[in-house]
């Protein structure tokens, strides 16, 4: 039985793929996105119970994308993730 439905959206394949295993051993189903458009297309598509967002990534950055997300569903948990120490 899923644990929920999570949405990876990170520019770096190593880092989706990454925690893609993670959760999935975890029990969750995953989807991944490599930025904002994709990541769009899936929100759209189906509900998700959690999105781990990638503060940087190339086009529409995270922080923007976030009040993009949060407009769609003010409710849905979000957690921002960063490969910078900065």
């Amino acid at each position: 039985m899923s644990q929920g439905n999570v949405l990876v959206i990170d520019d770096e394949a190593e880092i989706r793929e990454g925690l893609e295993l993670l959760l999935r051993a975890e029990g969750f189903e995953v989807s991944t996105a490599p930025d904002a458009e994709v990541a769009l297309k899936d929100v759209e598509e189906r509900p998700f119970d959690l999105i781990l967002l990638d503060v940087n990534f190339p086009g529409k950055n995270g922080l923007e994308f976030l009040n993009d997300l949060r407009r769609r569903d003010p409710d849905l948990p979000i957690i921002l993730i960063t490969a910078y120490g900065s």
